[in-house]
């Protein structure tokens, strides 16, 4: 899994090589290097959602958190982890797929 940084830096050189090639051989490659990096970014963001969700079941079933507000403060702790952390990647993912939509 990478941090987000390190595809800023994948994106950068991406968008680098997009400035050098304007022929259509080298915008089919960039098309496909772009449409790579997607997958593997939606791969890593699926994997920390699922990491969020794994830990919110187990906090509902844990008998350490006790009902009401405990409860409630916890859930919303998480969530803003949650969104915290996917942010960026979402925010790269949406860069990903404007350069894509420039490049067809």
């Amino acid at each position: 899994m990478k941090t987000p940084i390190q595809y800023e830096h994948e994106l950068a050189a991406l968008a680098a090589k997009k400035a050098d090639q304007l022929d259509a051989a080298g915008k089919a490659d960039l098309l496909e290097q772009l449409t790579k990096l997607e997958g593997q970014l939606v791969i890593d963001i699926r994997m920390l959602s699922a990491q969020f969700r794994a830990r919110a079941l187990s906090q509902v079933g844990s008998t350490t958190i006790k009902a009401g507000r405990e409860k409630a403060t916890a859930g919303k702790r998480l969530q803003s982890e949650q969104h915290s952390r996917l942010d960026p990647y979402q925010k790269i993912l949406d860069q990903i797929k404007g350069m894509m939509s420039e490049e067809k």
